[in-house]
């Protein structure tokens, strides 16, 4: 769980930085970072390159540019789980891990290997699955942010999506009215059994 905490200038010269393990010090003043991370290195150069230019715009210091930044990196590096997915009609929607490794750019594959492994992202994998074949679909931040960064780079992420929801939309339609054609089919039945059942108390009372 990551923690961002502000501390004075003041206080933090007191403070042996030695004994902080895994603390990243970023210093608001002079704009320096302190790390024991080399995050940048692991991170593709692409990635890096988009998330330093969302960065220098001073309108990122304004409202949710910061975490929006992020946001954009993350799409770049995952967004792509969409074209791993697995469509077919009848079945239920599946994620095939190989598939969105080889969908991306040989630059970013050896970190998407390490992300595969990640609890985080198997659990985002899940949930997206559950919503899909739920039919739902979803319309949150990140998968808006997705449809954005595929306008305009004309990327591909999300057709199968496209063509998804189309199928759900065709299929939703037709399901709907089976279901209308099976109530109304059974309601008729259950009418023609209460009348017979009512026919013969009829008969036995007289």
């Amino acid at each position: 769980m990551p923690f961002l905490i502000g501390v004075p200038s003041i206080t933090i010269s007191q403070v042996d930085l030695s004994d902080l393990e895994g603390v990243v010090f970023l210093d608001a003043d002079t704009n320096d970072i302190n790390t024991p991370f080399d995050d940048l290195q692991k991170l593709p150069g692409e990635v890096v390159a988009l998330l330093k230019k969302n960065l220098k715009n001073p309108n990122a210091m304004l409202g949710d540019g910061i975490p929006r930044a992020f946001l954009h990196a993350t799409v770049q590096l995952i967004g792509g789980y969409r074209d791993a997915l697995r469509l077919k009609l009848g079945e239920k929607i599946s994620f095939d891990p190989e598939k969105f490794i080889q969908s991306r750019s040989s630059s970013m594959q050896k970190l998407l290997e390490k992300i595969l492994n990640l609890q985080l992202f198997q659990q985002f994998i899940e949930g997206r699955l559950e919503l899909l074949n739920c039919g739902k679909g979803f319309r949150d931040e990140f998968e808006f942010e997705v449809n954005s960064y595929e306008d305009k780079s004309n990327s591909g992420l999300t057709t199968q999506y496209k063509e998804w929801l189309h199928t759900m939309k065709k299929g939703s339609s037709t399901f709907l009215k089976s279901v209308k054609s099976k109530f109304k089919d059974r309601s008729k039945q259950a009418y023609k059994d209460v009348r017979l059942k009512a026919n013969d108390k009829k008969q036995q009372v007289l």
